[in-house]
C-alpha cells in the first residue's frame, strides 16, 4: 500500500510517541470518518457523535496500535463498530449492559491490536485528561478504561441520572476533542501532581498491608471526616466508618481482590473481585469499585459500588 507524505509523516509520528501525535491524528482523519459515518448513519449529529466516540476509543487504546501503516482501518473498524451500536440502539429499547461495547465486536488483525494497555502510555493519556474538570473527567474514566462502563452502572457509582451521565460525556468528549482540534498539548504531564502509577501502587499496597495486619496504614490514606457515599444511596461519614465497612469483611474472611487501580489527577477508581469464604459464599457480591477523591494523596470522599459478575 501505498501513501502519501501526509500519511507517512503521521505514522512516523505514531512510531516516535503514538500518544502526542494523536492531535495530528484527529485533524488527519476526523473529515473522513465523518463522511464515513454520515453514509452509515445519515444523521448529522449521530455521525458526530460516532466519530467523537471513535477517538475516545482510540485515544484510550493507541498503544494497542502495533501496526502503525494500519491506523486509517483500524479507526474505520472502530467507527463501523460504534454506528453498529448506534443503529442496533435504535431498533430496539437501548440496552445499558454494553459492557466492553466501546471496542470493536469484531476484532481487527492480530497484528494490529494487542490485548493489554502499555503503562508508559496509559500513564500519559491519564495525566493529559486530569486537566479536564473532575465531574467531567469521572465519567469519561468509568465509560472508557473501567469494566463498570454503562451509562447505568456509571450513574450509579456516581448517584446522579443515567441522562446527567450521557450530558456529561459528551460534554467530555467535546471538550477534549476541541484540544486536539487546537493542537493543544494535551497529552503532556503537567509534573504537578503524584504519577498515577506512584499513587496506583500506593492504594494497591494500602490494600495488601490491610490484609497483613497493617490497618493503619491502610487507614492513613484517609481523612478523618472522610465521606462515604453507597450504592444504594447510604451515606455515612468518618474514616472510623470506613475501617469497620473492611473489618467486618475481614472477620468474615472476605478478601477483596484489586484487579484494576487508575489515577488521574484526583481521582482513583479501584475496582476487583472480592473473594468469599466456602462457608458463606454469598457473604459479598462478585465484583466491586471504588471512586477515592484525594487531595495530597489523602482520600476525603468516597463512592463505593458493590455489584454482579459483569458479563
Amino acid at each position: 500500500m501505498k501513501h502519501t507524505e501526509s500519511e507517512k509523516k503521521l505514522i512516523k509520528a505514531l512510531k516516535e510517541d503514538p500518544n502526542k501525535s494523536f492531535p495530528l491524528l484527529f485533524e488527519q482523519f476526523q473529515p473522513p470518518l465523518y463522511a464515513h459515518a454520515l453514509r452509515l448513519l445519515g444523521r448529522g449529529e449521530a455521525a458526530k457523535d460516532a466519530v467523537q466516540d471513535t477517538f475516545m476509543t482510540a485515544l484510550t487504546k493507541i498503544d494497542q496500535l502495533r501496526d502503525k501503516a494500519a491506523i486509517q482501518y483500524w479507526l474505520h473498524t472502530i467507527l463501523r463498530n460504534h454506528c453498529r451500536m448506534y443503529l442496533r440502539r435504535r431498533k430496539k429499547e437501548f440496552h445499558e449492559g454494553a459492557g466492553w461495547g466501546d471496542l470493536p465486536d469484531k476484532p481487527v488483525p492480530a497484528a494490529i491490536v494487542k490485548q493489554l494497555h502499555q503503562r508508559q502510555s496509559r500513564e500519559s493519556v491519564l495525566s493529559g485528561l486530569s486537566r479536564l474538570p473532575e465531574k467531567l473527567r469521572l465519567p469519561l474514566l468509568l465509560r472508557y478504561y473501567s469494566i463498570f462502563n454503562s451509562y447505568q452502572l456509571i450513574a450509579d457509582i456516581l448517584g446522579i441520572p443515567a441522562g446527567t451521565v450521557r450530558s456529561r460525556l459528551s460534554r467530555a468528549k467535546k471538550r477534549l476533542l476541541k484540544r486536539f482540534d487546537r493542537k493543544e498539548g494535551l497529552l503532556q504531564n503537567t509534573g504537578k501532581s503524584p504519577g498515577s502509577a506512584t499513587l496506583t501502587e500506593k492504594y494497591k499496597d494500602a490494600v495488601r498491608a490491610f490484609y497483613r495486619g497493617d490497618k493503619t496504614r491502610f487507614l492513613e490514606c484517609f481523612a478523618e471526616d472522610l465521606q462515604l457515599r453507597f450504592t444504594s444511596g447510604k451515606e455515612a461519614t468518618g474514616r472510623r466508618r470506613w475501617a469497620l465497612e473492611w473489618e467486618e469483611d475481614l472477620e468474615s474472611g472476605v478478601r477483596f481482590q484489586p484487579n484494576q487501580i487508575l489515577s488521574s489527577g484526583g481521582l482513583t477508581i479501584m475496582e476487583g473481585a472480592f473473594r468469599n469464604p466456602p462457608h458463606d459464599p454469598h457473604h459479598c457480591p462478585p465484583v466491586g469499585a471504588f471512586v477515592l477523591f484525594h487531595r495530597d494523596e489523602i482520600v476525603y470522599k468516597v463512592h463505593v459500588h458493590y455489584g454482579e459478575q459483569l458479563k
